[in-house]
Parts: C-alpha cells; sequence; structure tokens
C-alpha cells in the first residue's frame, strides 16, 4: 500500500523502516527541530510531514523502546491517532519521565507509525445487551476458584492437616509461622 506524504520543512525526513516491511512493523518518524523535554512536561515535536491516510486506515504513533528504556522517553497518548481526515503537520507529543532534561535534536527518531486498518461503525444503534456483564463473569469464575480452594482447605484440616499446613499447601507459606518469626 502507498501513502502520500509531504515534507513542509526543508529538512524533513520521510519515514522508512529500518530493516524493511518484512522485518519491521513501523516506520520512524524523525524531528525536525530541537525541542528540549523537561521531566514530566509533555511536549509537541514536529516532524515536518503532512501525511494523506486513505479511508478506512488509520496511522498509529508509537514510542520507541530505545528511547524508553535509554532515557525514559515515551508517548503519553500511545497509540496516537492519525484520522484520514487530518491534513495538519505530524506533530508527537513526548514526555520525558525520567529526572534530567532530555534533549531530542533534528534528525533523531522520535516515534513510529504503523498504517492499521479499522472497521468504521455504519449506524450505532441502541439495544438490550447480554444479561451477564464481563465483571460478574469474571467474579464468577475468581469466586469458583476460591470456593474450591475453601473445600481442599477443609478437606486437609478434616484429614488431620493444620492451619500452617493448609496455608503451605495453597500459598507455599505460612503466614502464621512467618508472624511469629518461626
Amino acid at each position: 500500500m502507498q501513502i502520500r506524504i509531504q515534507r513542509i520543512h526543508a529538512q524533513a525526513i520521510l519515514p522508512k523502516y529500518a530493516h524493511g516491511p518484512e522485518e519491521d512493523a513501523g516506520m520512524d518518524l524523525h524531528a525536525v527541530e530541537d525541542v528540549l523535554l523537561e521531566p514530566g512536561t509533555p511536549r509537541l515535536v514536529p516532524t515536518g510531514l503532512t501525511i494523506e491516510v486513505p479511508p478506512g486506515y488509520e496511522v498509529q504513533v508509537r514510542p520507541r523502546s530505545g528511547l524508553a528504556l535509554k532515557h525514559a522517553i515515551t508517548i503519553p497518548n500511545a497509540p496516537g491517532t492519525i484520522d484520514p481526515g487530518y491534513r495538519g503537520e505530524v506533530r508527537v507529543i513526548l514526555l520525558n519521565l525520567g529526572r534530567e532534561p532530555y534533549t531530542v535534536h533534528a534528525g533523531d527518531r522520535i516515534a513510529q507509525m504503523i498504517l492499521a486498518r479499522y472497521e468504521a461503525v455504519r449506524k450505532p444503534r441502541a439495544t438490550r445487551m447480554q444479561q451477564l456483564s464481563r465483571t460478574e463473569v469474571l467474579f464468577k469464575k475468581q469466586h469458583s476458584h476460591w470456593d474450591r480452594l475453601r473445600r481442599e482447605a477443609a478437606f486437609l484440616t478434616r484429614h488431620g492437616s493444620t492451619t500452617g499446613g493448609v496455608y503451605r499447601w495453597i500459598f507455599g507459606y505460612d503466614p502464621v509461622a512467618q508472624w511469629r518469626g518461626s
């Protein structure tokens, strides 16, 4: 698939795959100017590009793992979305989660962009939802798990195991013994 990308700044670098589309999901986006990222303050970093995204697709803007690991730089709204109707400059919101200021230099790789297909909702309508909510399902699963553990603990207790033995069997340690310091 091809998308139209326009440079609106002379030093803008077109997005590209570091190792090719067979090995990389995202294309690198580059900063077009120096930006100082103070800790805890989000900043817009311009790329000097505009993108024409085809209908039925979006461009997702994601953080670079190297920046996150080495400098604690992330994208707070990740993944950011560039909609098909947006024609303004692509700018990336970066946030420094570290303790020291970090300078993004012109030409630095600051994010990755991924072209993703989406299904639009044509005519939303109000209908009755299923009777059982996801929360109820999770609660019932957890409840049945704890019921089984209680039944097994009761069985062990009835057959001569101490409370500490039951805890050791369920949790792998005896919290009472640990509390007493034994």
